[in-house]
């Protein structure tokens, strides 16, 4: 695919409108057009504006020269970045978006991965891990690395962690793969159900019903990771790939190991994995902190830190985004010294400053104005917050509902969460979209970073918060079956949180289900520990029983025998207790093969005819 560096209208748009100090409504006035129409131009609502329109927007914004041109040719000539039949690439802040604005003094690190890119087209596949503090910028050189990419007509494919999802396993993988079925040759896909039928199970939308497999105990997580492996290297041998994944601190444990998995055997493809990291937030438990230390050591990762911008660097990104027009030293030591370089912290301080009209462009030049203290915001929270209280009461209840959703959120589910019709709820997203909080991407809604997100989040109290989360969970029951059973885990996490544990507990449950039906046994035994805990603190000896018998069945598959047997025999317990002859019967019987394969065959069968004497006493 050959992508181009051109920016939509609606981007240039918005960059003169910040460039010239203008709010839309200011915008608005100075071209004699509705405030309205500059919003929806921004979001993109309206691709098509008349000629009168744009000459009017052009000359409120005293454009000239190659800026009025490339203004006007936008607009008149909408650029596309084409992937494959209906699929286009937009422009964004998330990975798998074209990057909205310039990096800036990041040649370094994009060196580093564009060797590591070269190095893939050679046949010599490569892993590079960006790791750096919240808002340094890391999705932005990975999105560099996705346009590169693109130039030299890679497949390229992208996905992104989420905490909210956490809990359901390959999340990441889910779209990325997505695309690259999308884009493989027809022969490959047709042969995924013959040569990799594990496959299937995470493209549901393409194989909604699961391909039959053999169920062989731990040997099939093994086989889901050879199938991944299998399929990506078949699309590499016809053109290489570059699969990029975000955030991966919030990735779960069967993601991490896809990851190990394809970076250990797509060593000799055309296979470029770039991933993105927090690295504070990976402790000792994390299991990407051992993965990326097994991966080192066998010298299989090349890490790329991503640190703070200089003095220097910060001021020309300040420029960057004020239009290229020179920022004052002055304002350049005030932000520097609140924000110490981190890109996003800057980015935000100065949209504050210039929301507050404490700056202005005189003579081509950004000062302070003269007033006797210039305060910016001393955190990134901070900034944030002084953003958000300048919007209507609608929209910041909106956005702190929102929060509870996660980083992303469709409109349905906010809808459904905070009781508003749908005129109220386009109107709120609308303003929060134009001043740049979120942004729509395809059919859903992100905050710019997952730092908006968390600092409204944390600003809500105790008991907005568990009211919201049961509202949430309460909102996606009733969207169907379907998502109900793919958002699970998300459900339940909604009712913990929200203090609701009997309703949690199905779900907990059910996502186990899911998590063991995509082989994934980690995320399943996490699912089914939840469960039993929500059970026996709800005193449901029901759903403990089904927890534990289901827990005993994971630990089984993955060699845990001594555990299995331990959850298991606990559920025979509760099912004799309530003088269930059929649960107790199939439960003994799998703690019969359990002994079987632990070796211990007497004491399975010693156990196994005891219940079945058992079963022939009368009364």
């Amino acid at each position: 695919m050959n992508v181009q560096r051109s920016r939509t209208f609606a981007s240039l748009l918005k960059h003169h409108r910040n460039a010239a100090g203008l709010t839309q409504e200011e915008l608005a006035g100075q071209a004699r057009l509705g405030g309205r129409t500059i919003s929806n131009l921004e979001r993109g609502v309206n691709k098509a504006p008349y000629r009168s329109t744009i000459r009017r927007l052009s000359e409120a914004l005293e454009l000239s020269g190659e800026d009025r041109d490339e203004f006007q040719a936008s607009a008149l000539h909408p650029v596309e970045h084409s992937r494959r039949g209906d699929r286009t690439v937009i422009e964004g802040g998330f990975l798998g978006a074209l990057p909205t604005a310039r990096l800036l003094a990041r040649e370094e690190e994009l060196g580093r991965v564009l060797d590591a890119l070269e190095a893939t087209e050679g046949d010599s596949g490569r892993l590079v891990l960006l790791a750096g503090e919240p808002g340094i910028g890391k999705t932005r050189l990975a999105q560099e690395v996705s346009v590169h990419a693109w130039g030299r007509h890679f497949l390229v494919a992208a996905g992104r962690c989420y905490e909210a999802q956490s809990g359901v396993p390959f999340y990441p993988f889910l779209e990325a793969l997505s695309t690259l079925y999308e884009e493989a040759p027809t022969g490959i896909r047709g042969a995924i159900p013959e040569r990799w039928p594990y496959l299937a199970g995470l493209l549901p939308d393409y194989f909604p019903s699961r391909i039959a497999v053999p169920s062989e105990g731990q040997e099939e997580s093994q086989r889901l990771l050879r199938a991944v492996a299998g399929f990506v290297r078949a699309v590499a041998a016809e053109r290489p790939v570059a699969l990029l994944l975000d955030d991966l601190h919030c990735a779960d444990g069967a993601s991490v190991d896809l990851l190990a998995h394809l970076s250990r055997h797509t060593r000799g493809d055309r296979v470029l994995l770039v991933g993105t990291y927090r690295e504070e937030e990976v402790g000792r438990g994390h299991p990407l902190r051992k993965v990326v230390w097994g991966l080192d050591r066998e010298q299989l990762v090349e890490k790329v830190s991503v640190m703070r911008l200089g003095r220097e660097e910060t001021a020309a990104l300040m420029s960057d985004r004020l239009g290229g027009t020179e920022v004052s030293e002055e304002v350049t030591a005030l932000v520097y010294d609140r924000t110490e370089g981190n890109p996003f912290f800057t980015v935000e301080v100065l949209q504050a400053l210039l929301e507050r009209g404490d700056l202005t462009n005189r003579e081509g030049r950004w000062i302070r104005k003269e007033i006797e203290e210039l305060e910016a915001p001393d955190s990134v929270s901070e900034a944030i917050s002084e953003r958000v209280s300048r919007l209507r009461p609608q929209t910041q209840n909106a956005l702190a509902a929102a929060s509870v959703l996660g980083q992303v959120f469709g409109f349905e589910d906010l809808r459904a969460e905070v009781g508003l019709g749908d005129e109220e709820a386009e109107e709120a997203l609308e303003e929060a979209e134009a001043s740049g909080l979120i942004r729509a991407a395809r059919d859903l809604y992100a905050f710019n970073h997952a730092l908006t997100q968390q600092t409204l989040y944390a600003g809500l109290s105790p008991e907005r918060r568990k009211r919201l989360h049961r509202s949430a969970g309460e909102g996606l029951e009733k969207i169907g079956e379907k998502v109900r059973r793919e958002r699970a885990a998300e459900i339940s996490r909604h009712f913990v949180v929200g203090k609701s544990p009997e309703r949690a507990l199905p779900y907990a449950l059910l996502a186990g289900d899911e998590a063991e039906a995509a082989f994934a046994p980690k995320e399943a035994e996490q699912h089914y520990r939840s469960a039993l805990e929500l059970a026996e603190g709800v005193g449901d000896e029901s759903a403990a029983s089904e927890a534990l018998e289901k827990l005993g069945g994971v630990l089984a598959t993955t060699v845990r025998y001594d555990e299995a047997l331990v959850a298991l025999e606990r559920a025979a317990e509760i099912y004799g207790a309530r003088n269930d002859p059929e649960d107790a019967g199939r439960v003994e019987a799998a703690i019969a093969q359990t002994h079987f394969r632990r070796g211990t065959h007497d004491g399975g069968a010693a156990r196994l005819s005891a219940h079945l004497e058992s079963l022939d006493k009368p009364g």
